[in-house]
């Protein structure tokens, strides 16, 4: 049977006309206070709609909560960098959202994001990821140092083992961090090469440095003949000791009738290496049936249950729609499946909403996906950020950001 769960919808961020806001990787600053920090995206359509998106602009700001995510200001600083850029008239780089975690050791608050080499090749403009430390929970920060794996002979220019400068890219936006019980830290990225590869780093605080100290994890692939691009934009859940678990983003092949499938992966070593990616299933066996889009876990601070947040579809897709309804399940931390009988809406697509359709017509539908996500220390709600996009037409892009605070009833 579906779960017993109270929704609360509120507006978040309404924003004027053509603007969508992303209230993204939204966390508490410190170990026992309600301060937060998130990142927010703002994308500005324009009106051009989604078949110019080339065209869209767009900055991220910090925005701070000072009681516990009820009441959110932008900071007082400047909005660092561009979401877009224009060289020669050209698209050409996606500035990566940034993340945030409490490093467990010193209480400090780590922001790291991802930058790009910007060049006139779209492909090519992820290339650097970057952290920086506040002392004083995201107020001021100090100066951004590169995250390069240590040893192997990685530096400034082959960042880490197996990095090939001309050929690879990567980048992240919704990293999903997770602290391993020794006090690392094990975030998700994607590297594309011919296909996207998904790899992880593993941070710790080294306190001769001053700083941390990273390692780059075995890459994780998939053959072809599952995907059309590869794995990438990994979820990440944190199953104890040196366990972790993964899902991640692939795409169908719609040609050749091969679905969209969320292919999951196990950790024993604390994302050193990882086994062969599967299908995630549920618990009867059968496929669990999603587009190609992001997808996240959290888990109860009551019951320690872990719940999974997505778009799951009652049947097979192909592509990366529809992104609608807005779905949670529970997951078995045991057997690694979602109960089949605990899939249950959050939101389903209102009467009105742009329905998907065919893609290439840009037909996207309103989508529930990227969204920020937590859980409030107070209430023990999983809360959802979500920019319900678009509000009317891709044409005219705009949407508000809807806050979905979720309680278990039992």
């Amino acid at each position: 049977m579906a779960l017993s769960i109270a929704v609360t919808r509120e507006v978040l961020f309404a924003p004027a006309r053509h603007v969508t806001l992303w209230a993204l990787n939204p966390v508490y600053t410190a170990t026992n206070a309600n301060g937060m920090v998130m990142t927010v995206t703002e994308t500005d359509g324009h009106g051009l709609g989604a078949n110019r998106y080339t065209e869209w602009t767009g900055t991220w700001r910090r925005f701070r909560s000072a009681d516990g995510g009820f009441t959110w200001q932008p900071a007082n600083e400047a909005a660092l960098h561009p979401l877009t850029a224009q060289h020669n008239k050209t698209h050409v780089g996606y500035e990566g959202p940034w993340a945030y975690w409490l490093e467990p050791q010193t209480g400090r608050l780590v922001g790291f994001h991802s930058t790009p080499d910007f060049s006139d090749d779209f492909q090519k403009s992820f290339s650097r990821f970057y952290y920086t430390i506040s002392d004083d929970g995201g107020l001021t920060w100090d100066r951004s140092r590169r995250i390069v794996h240590s040893g192997d002979g990685c530096d400034q220019h082959r960042w880490m083992p197996g990095w090939d400068v001309d050929r690879h890219t990567a980048g992240f936006d919704q990293p999903h961090p997770v602290t391993l019980d020794d006090g690392t830290l094990v975030f998700g990225f994607t590297v594309r090469a011919s296909r996207f590869v998904t790899r992880f780093f593993r941070g710790r605080w080294d306190k001769a440095a001053d700083g941390m100290v990273w390692e780059a994890s075995a890459g994780i692939t998939v053959p072809a003949t599952v995907s059309s691009i590869g794995p990438c934009e990994p979820d990440l859940l944190a199953l104890g000791g040196k366990r972790l678990f993964t899902t991640m983003r692939t795409q169908g092949i719609p040609a050749k009738n091969v679905p969209t499938t969320r292919q999951c992966a196990v950790s024993e070593d604390g994302g050193r290496t990882w086994s062969q990616p599967e299908p995630l299933k549920y618990d009867d066996g059968s496929p669990v049936c999603v587009p190609a889009a992001i997808s996240v876990f959290e888990r109860d601070p009551a019951s320690g249950r872990v719940f999974w947040f997505g778009n799951i579809q009652p049947g097979p897709v192909y592509g990366q729609i529809p992104r609608y309804p807005l779905t949670m399940a529970e997951l078995d931390t045991k057997r690694l499946c979602i109960l089949k009988d605990s899939v249950t809406v959050v939101q389903d697509l209102p009467p009105g909403a742009p329905r998907a359709g065919d893609p290439k017509k840009g037909e996207l539908g309103r989508r529930y996906s990227n969204f920020g996500h937590y859980v409030d220390r107070k209430t023990d709600e999983f809360v959802l950020l979500v920019a319900e996009e678009p509000r009317l037409t891709w044409d005219d892009y705009w949407s508000d950001t809807i806050r979905f605070r979720i309680k278990l009833r039992g």
